[in-house]
């Protein structure tokens, strides 16, 4: 009878430590995230951002009035759009390549505000692309402009919150966390 209780004391023992061993638990950095969370943000491009009824409706013809100069007359300037937006993307952390336009720059050339555009020039000239390819960016920590030549990456929280500046209306806006380099896949 002893040793039935001895052989039941070890097994209950040991039976976690060799479960724990043929077992071992994943490292943190090895677990999967859902697409859209911190730990993996979703990548995006600007067609994401138009609401289905747009990315495929063929183009309007421009009633705007034309540009004055050369280069501001390519198809990019003359987009036609709303401020409708994708619903589906509100909330998520996201991943989405574009051009700074600086709303400010302190001293050290640093932004934390800016809005992220698709083009070169956007906003810069005119007209702006339409609000649903304008997106706010508001960084959590002030990040040194390199260039407004050279497109970034900037990870964070995407909403639908519209937001209006002195350079144009965007109609989603994001809590920045970084920006990275941008480098074509």
């Amino acid at each position: 009878m002893k040793c039935a209780w001895l052989v039941l004391l070890l097994g209950s023992l040991l039976l976690p430590c060799v479960s724990h061993a043929l077992d071992p638990p994943k490292p943190e950095s090895s677990a999967k995230s859902a697409p859209g969370t911190p730990a993996a943000p979703r990548e995006l491009g600007w067609e994401d951002l138009l609401p289905e009824s747009e990315r495929f409706a063929p183009p309007l013809n421009s009633q705007r009035v034309r540009p004055l100069f050369d280069d501001e007359s390519g198809p990019a300037a003359e987009q036609e759009g709303s401020a409708q937006v994708n619903a589906k993307l509100d909330g998520l952390t996201i991943r989405l390549p574009g051009f700074v336009v600086p709303l400010g720059v302190d001293k050290e050339y640093r932004v934390s505000e800016f809005l992220l555009v698709p083009y070169f020039g956007a906003c810069l000239h005119v007209p702006p692309p339409p609000p649903n390819q304008i997106v706010y960016v508001k960084m959590a920590q002030p990040m040194r402009l390199q260039s407004m030549y050279e497109p970034v990456w900037v990870v964070g929280k995407l909403s639908t919150q519209r937001v209006s500046s002195q350079l144009a209306e965007a109609a989603y806006s994001i809590a920045g966390v970084r920006t990275e380099k941008y480098e074509e896949p």
